[in-house]
């Protein structure tokens, strides 16, 4: 995973040689992903998923922006749920 992710300017290692945060991994390939060719693509899927997990990994990163909508969503709501489980 690390050798496909060199390859197209993605580091999964910090300066200090730590695995970076996933979800910062996520964010650097989705904002990289459109210009990316569909070999490149299907080669960056696979590292990530897995050839049975692959399709999977290219509709996230298609519709990433939707991942972040939700999970901005989910935080902002997990104080909500709280109260309400407390409140039952």
């Amino acid at each position: 995973m690390e050798t496909v992710l060199k390859k197209v300017g993605i580091s999964l290692r910090d300066s200090s040689g730590q695995f970076r945060e996933v979800d910062d991994v996520l964010d650097d390939t989705a904002n990289k992903w459109a210009n990316f060719d569909s070999v490149t693509q299907r080669a960056v899927a696979n590292a990530f998923a897995g050839t049975h997990h692959a399709n999977d990994f290219m509709v996230l990163m298609q519709q990433y922006d939707k991942v972040r909508e939700y999970m901005q969503i989910a935080d902002q709501s997990s104080g909500e749920s709280i109260q309400k489980f407390t409140a039952y």
